[in-house]
């Protein structure tokens, strides 16, 4: 079932992008209203369906719904030489030691071309899933981040949603989230939140396939590092807690620290030269505790 919110207005075209500026702003000069409209147009001009929205009530903002094309998508996706699935081969080859490798579990990828498209992935009955949510969010905003909203092509200091956010020509610029928390509940967005995002997962393998569907690669090589990282961590955690537990089972049979805190006559110059007394070696008790727990026989061998 097509959610309301996800796709434009003829319930076919899916929303890839947003962006919202307000409707009615006595601060907004006539140029700057000028620019969003050549930028808007430079949009439409590259080939992206722009779709204008008014907030539910006030009608304070307007969203503009932007729509990426198979055309462009294909156009975009060789420009920045994404990399895209290419067609299985159902074969066998032997590796070393003669023994049998199947490839029908592995999907190689290749910077996507459109003169050899026939060599990628494509589905038949809908080649808009070709393209996963992430990667044409990465296209639409690609082109964002380089059109002009100036007359005038050369102009590099007019160039970008950047810059029109900066000069609050624009209030915000992202992409949606896929399908309701409540309702679309085998949507990819329900399914991270269910066996990633949640505490029942948190001993489990993180799902980073589909982290770089949804997300993006970046993302997913992100939580990739961060868990890889973790786990390491987990050995390193266990030894230093054997270290701190020897340090707490010898600290009553520390000379030094024995000494010292047992030591009730021994008085400390006075720390400044006015008004400061004496004081007895002993207050220093609690800090040389701590300076053992810390620093001993132990934490050289976790060093």
């Amino acid at each position: 079932m097509i959610s309301n919110g996800v796709y434009l207005n003829d319930r076919q075209k899916r929303i890839d992008f947003v962006l919202v500026f307000r409707t009615k702003d006595v601060k907004l000069s006539e140029d700057m209203s000028k620019s969003r409209q050549i930028y808007e147009q430079n949009l439409i001009e590259e080939g992206l369906i722009l779709e204008y929205t008014d907030s539910i009530g006030s009608g304070e903002y307007t969203y503009v719904h932007i729509f990426a094309p198979w055309d462009l998508l294909t156009r975009y996706a060789e420009v920045m030489k994404l990399r895209m699935p290419m067609k299985t081969i159902q074969s066998n080859m032997k590796v070393l030691f003669d023994e049998e490798y199947s490839t029908d579990s592995m999907v190689f990828t290749a910077p996507y071309t459109r003169d050899k498209e026939y060599l990628f992935d494509i589905p038949v009955p809908d080649k808009e899933q070709f393209f996963t949510s992430s990667q044409r969010a990465q296209i639409v905003e690609f082109i964002l981040k380089r059109k002009s909203f100036t007359t005038n092509p050369t102009d590099i200091l007019h160039i970008g949603i950047d810059k029109l956010i900066s000069d609050d020509i624009y209030l915000a610029a992202y992409p949606l989230h896929e399908g309701k928390l409540d309702e679309d509940l085998d949507s990819a967005r329900n399914q991270l939140i269910q066996d990633w995002a949640s505490l029942s997962s948190l001993l489990k393998s993180q799902p980073l396939e589909r982290i770089a569907d949804y997300f993006g690669v970046k993302v997913a090589m992100y939580f990739a590092w961060v868990g890889f990282y973790t786990k390491m961590l987990v050995p390193a955690s266990v030894i230093g807690l054997i270290c701190f537990i020897y340090g707490v089972s010898t600290l009553t049979a520390d000379v030094p620290t024995r000494q010292l805190c047992e030591n009730d006559d021994t008085y400390m110059c006075p720390i400044c030269s006015h008004n400061c007394n004496y004081t007895l070696l002993s207050q220093s008790c609690s800090y040389m505790k701590g300076s053992y727990l810390l620093d001993n026989y132990g934490t050289v061998v976790f060093a």
